[in-house]
């Protein structure tokens, strides 16, 4: 089983529609082999930048090699997918929203 990594963004998904953020999850027994079970795909897709070393998504420490890399991706529904919180503390969210990324007016 070829481990895959951890995923970027998760969203709880109820029955009457409603989406919930939910930060800091890691896949539990997930592989390449589970990505056979997607429900649906969107047809939007993200980028994704990051510099990969060798390691799951360039994770400190690990690999030598450095190279920046790009994953696109559409989001992807599962009916049950399990996941484990980590024993870390995360880190806060910032308080204030990132800057505009345009010329202000």
């Amino acid at each position: 089983m070829r481990p895959i990594s951890p995923p970027v963004l998760v969203y709880r998904v109820y029955p009457d529609g409603r989406e919930e953020l939910v930060r800091g999850l890691r896949f539990r027994g997930v592989s390449t082999r589970s990505l056979r079970d997607v429900l649906a795909a969107s047809q939007e897709t993200v980028l994704f930048d990051y510099v990969n070393n060798g390691a799951p998504l360039a994770s400190l420490g690990g690999g030598g090699l450095l190279a920046p890399t790009s994953i696109v991706s559409p989001g992807l529904l599962f009916e049950e997918i399990e996941f484990d919180v980590p024993q870390e503390q995360l880190p806060k969210l910032p308080v204030v929203p990132p800057p505009t990324s345009g010329p202000s007016n």
